[in-house]
């Protein structure tokens, strides 16, 4: 198995919630003046190849192309945000792409891509209500409607996606749960760069919706929705979202890869924003995963029409809207169309949270593990075959719905595991 250095050894043995903004934030003060990086510059951002040292040093990078550093974004990858320098500078995404082309061209990138923000595209259930969600107790949990429309008993008498990996990138993940112990591998925080990518307060309004922290938990909940469709399956989280929700879409992207280049068999996105903000970098790693075999998934979004939602709307990608708690509807949230792959149980769930809880929460967030545990048991029982095989099992196996405006229908467990058993 092959692992990216900085995550170290991988050892491979939200509840009403939202499809989370991928967010690029405001550039920030200048790093190495304190002064204020001019926003009426093109702006770019970067990543820098190689060893730290001659002319793939970062001075020697923003002196060649004239630019001023405004933040780095990620350390451990180098990857930094800066603007022009030309003293009159251009603005606007024209001037943004033409200034990354430019700099692209350098051989000590590995890529580079204009600065643009990307914003919230639905915000229904992006956070946790002032009241928060409903607290269940651990009984709940084991004996929720999810397993029963799910045939999770009978499904678990098949497999329990025993040695499959499932990379989960959200807000973190409380490993110390009942639901998630012993299940988590070492992971990485993309947020604070370093190995710790635990679910927890930041003291952050980075939607700046006057709620602070309004998502923690839910990498917490996405995991153990994973886990409790598919019990022995290895959790590699990731934490791309801060407390609040909001992350960079190129922290994502390293994400992406290094999930992939861990060996990850599936990769659980329970993120996104609206399609018109498509980025370059992440459709790369998206076909970086797609072509180490991993597949990906990722939430159709809340907004309750048929607008095309990304990462899941892009080919590389499984894209999954939720039902509603009869499992024979979509629920009113629930994004839908030619475009959305397959439909999964994704209203009054209960899950996980840190500290120990369990709560009650709905969303395509939720209905995107539901499927993600669905391959890690497919996968379980047929752990040399292609991941076009295993998608191709899901696929054939959904059971088509009346009123049920995706693709292929409702997923269905059992079916697929028959037809990998045989």
């Amino acid at each position: 198995m092959i692992v990216r250095p900085h995550l170290g050894p991988v050892v491979v043995g939200v509840v009403s919630c939202a499809t989370f903004v991928v967010h690029l934030p405001p550039s920030a003060a200048d790093g190495s003046t304190g002064e204020v990086a001019g926003a009426a510059s093109a702006a770019v951002v970067f990543r820098v190849s190689g060893e730290d040292a001659g002319s793939c040093a970062l001075d020697q990078v923003l002196a060649r192309h004239d630019l001023v550093l405004d933040e780095t974004l990620l350390a451990s990858r180098r990857v930094h945000r800066a603007h022009a320098t030309d003293p009159d500078p251009a603005t606007g995404a024209k001037a943004a792409a033409g200034l990354a082309k430019r700099v692209g061209k350098d051989e000590c990138l590995a890529w580079a891509e204009a600065d643009s923000a990307i914003e919230l595209a639905d915000d229904q259930f992006h956070s946790w209500t002032p009241e928060g969600p409903l607290h269940v107790d651990v009984q709940d949990w084991r004996s929720q409607t999810a397993t029963e429309t799910l045939g999770l008993s009978e499904a678990h008498a098949r497999g329990e996606g025993a040695d499959v990996l499932v990379a989960v990138l959200d807000t973190g993940l409380d490993a110390g749960h009942p639901a998630l112990g012993g299940r988590s591998v070492d992971g990485w925080d993309y947020v604070d760069d370093d190995a710790s990518p635990t679910d927890e307060p930041c003291g952050c309004d980075s939607d700046a919706d006057g709620s602070p922290d309004g998502a923690v938990g839910h990498g917490t909940f996405v995991a153990g929705t994973v886990s409790l469709v598919a019990p022995g399956a290895s959790i590699l989280p990731m934490r791309v979202l801060d407390g609040d929700g909001v992350g960079s879409v190129f922290a994502v992207s390293e994400a992406i890869v290094d999930a992939a280049d861990a060996g990850a068999d599936v990769i659980n996105l329970s993120l996104g924003t609206d399609d018109d903000t498509a980025s370059a970098v992440l459709d790369e790693s998206l076909k970086h995963a797609e072509r180490s075999g991993a597949l990906v998934v990722a939430a159709a979004g809340n907004s309750g029409d048929d607008a095309e939602h990304y990462p899941a709307s892009r080919d590389e990608v499984w894209s999954v809207a939720a039902l509603d708690a009869g499992n024979e509807r979509l629920a009113d949230y629930s994004n839908h169309g030619d475009w959305v792959d397959v439909a999964a149980t994704g209203d009054q769930v209960v899950g996980p949270v840190p500290g120990g809880s369990f709560v009650q929460w709905s969303g395509t967030s939720v209905a995107a593990p539901m499927l993600s545990g669905q391959f890690a048991l497919v996968i379980g029982l047929a752990p040399d075959e292609r991941s076009s095989k295993v998608g191709a099992w899901v696929e054939k196996t959904a059971h088509k719905l009346k009123h049920v405006d995706v693709r292929k229908g409702r997923i269905a467990l059992v079916a697929s595991l028959d037809k990998a058993s045989k």
